[in-house]
C-alpha cells in the first residue's frame, strides 16, 4: 500500500475530488485516480488519522511533484472558469498627493500597500500550457474580445523557478510555489495575493491612488 497522503484524487469521470468532501457513502459508489500517474487510489476516511487518498498497489513509480504541479493547474484553472471573480492582492507604491508642490518631496514619500483586483473584468479566458509571446504559460489569462492585448502567466513552482529569460522578458508573471497540497487550498478559497511563496513579476508598481503625508512621518 502506498504511504504518501494526498487530498485530491480524480473521480472515474475526471473530475478532481477533495477528500475533504468523501464521505462514506460516496466511497463505496466511486472510484478514485491518481491525478499525477493515473493508477487507482483509495479513500482512507479512519477515526485516527487525518483523511486523505492513497495509492492502492504503492506509490514507489509516482512524482509528487508533478502532482502538485498537475493539481495546481488543475484547481486554478477550474476556480477561474467557475468563480465570479479571480481575486489578486499584490504590494503597491502610494505617492504623496502633494509631490510636485511640496518643498520637502523626496523619494521617501511613499507608502507600500497591498491592493486588490479582480481579474475576471479584463480576461475571460484561461488556457493551460499556452504560448504567448513566444514563452509558454503553466495557464495563460487572456481577453478573447481583443480588448486588452497583454496576458498573465500563472507558474507552478514546484521545485524549478522561472527561467530569468522568461522573469526578465517584460511578461506580467504570477509565480506561485507549492510545497504541499494543503497550499493549494487556500489559494482557491481566496485571493492569491503576493507573499515569499507567490511572486508578482513584471507588473505595476505605482498605484493610481494618492494620499497626502505629514512631514512628521519623515523625520
Amino acid at each position: 500500500m502506498g504511504t504518501s497522503k494526498y487530498n485530491y484524487a480524480y473521480n472515474e469521470n475526471k473530475i478532481v475530488i477533495d477528500i475533504r468532501n468523501v464521505s462514506a457513502e460516496y466511497r463505496i459508489k466511486h472510484s478514485f485516480y491518481c491525478i499525477s500517474c493515473g493508477t487507482e487510489m483509495v479513500a482512507k476516511l479512519g477515526h485516527k488519522n487525518i483523511h486523505h487518498f492513497a495509492h492502492k498497489s504503492g506509490d514507489e513509480f509516482c512524482s509528487s511533484e508533478t502532482y502538485l504541479h498537475k493539481l495546481g493547474k488543475l484547481l486554478l484553472k477550474s476556480k477561474f472558469e467557475k468563480s465570479s471573480t479571480f481575486e489578486v492582492e499584490y504590494l503597491r507604491d502610494i505617492e504623496c498627493q502633494k509631490q510636485s508642490s511640496c518643498p520637502f518631496y523626496s523619494s521617501e514619500c511613499m507608502e507600500h500597500s497591498y491592493e486588490l483586483f479582480d481579474f475576471k473584468k479584463y480576461y475571460d479566458t484561461c488556457a493551460e500550457e499556452q504560448f504567448f509571446n513566444n514563452y509558454k504559460a503553466d495557464l495563460l489569462l487572456s481577453d478573447s474580445t481583443g480588448k486588452y492585448q497583454d496576458a498573465v502567466f500563472i507558474e507552478i513552482r514546484v521545485t524549478h523557478e522561472c527561467t530569468q529569460e522568461k522573469q526578465y522578458s517584460g511578461q506580467r508573471i504570477i509565480e506561485i510555489q507549492i510545497k504541499s497540497d494543503d497550499d493549494l487550498y487556500s489559494l482557491i478559497t481566496a485571493p492569491i495575493k503576493e507573499s515569499k511563496n507567490i511572486k508578482f513579476i513584471g507588473f505595476n508598481r505605482i498605484s493610481k491612488n494618492q494620499k497626502v503625508f505629514g512631514k512628521k512621518e519623515f523625520i
